[in-house]
């Protein structure tokens, strides 16, 4: 969108953001034959960046099995972490050691990366949205006003607002292992 960013302040993040894609291609993105079943073609896993007047957004969107929030709810309470309300649940995805797989895999599930993720966005002064719908997929939304901005851009316009408003994304094709 035309809006440059300091690598090195952005570094933490853009790290960090590859364990939020990891979540989707392993927690989120169902095998082909689950897929077929549920009547999906090819995954999708989409990487879109959005500014407007007031925001500037980062979405890691996939269109797989969507968090089983029943599940987190049981492993949240186990682990002694509030679980009773859908803002309890949104804040245990990002509590480090909490996860919902039942086996670590090279990829994920030790229950670190999405706590992380949040972290470095919001030492850069953003937070993080969730959307998940189950068998539909999820959306993890990275936001920061835009009025920030330009303390953490370099060779950006004065104004990010006058950047260009069109949403850019890209759709990758995933196979799950």
């Amino acid at each position: 969108n035309d809006l440059k960013l300091d690598p090195r302040a952005w570094s933490e993040f853009w790290a960090a953001s590859v364990h939020v894609v990891r979540n989707a291609i392993d927690h989120g993105i169902e095998a082909a034959e689950q897929r077929a079943a549920s009547g999906k073609g090819e995954p999708v896993l989409e990487l879109c960046t959005r500014v407007t007047e007031d925001r500037f957004v980062i979405e890691i969107k996939d269109d797989g099995r969507g968090i089983d929030w029943y599940k987190l709810a049981d492993r949240a309470c186990a682990a002694g972490l509030p679980c009773k309300t859908t803002a309890d649940l949104h804040a245990a995805l990002f509590e480090d050691g909490l996860s919902t797989r039942d086996v670590v895999t090279e990829t994920s599930g030790r229950g670190v990366g999405l706590g992380v993720a949040r972290s470095a966005c919001q030492k850069l002064g953003g937070d993080v949205e969730v959307e998940s719908s189950i068998g539909k997929g999820t959306t993890f939304r990275f936001v920061w006003p835009t009025r920030t901005l330009p303390d953490l851009a370099r060779g950006a316009p004065a104004s990010p607002v006058a950047t260009s408003m069109r949403p850019r994304s890209r759709r990758l094709s995933v196979r799950p292992a």
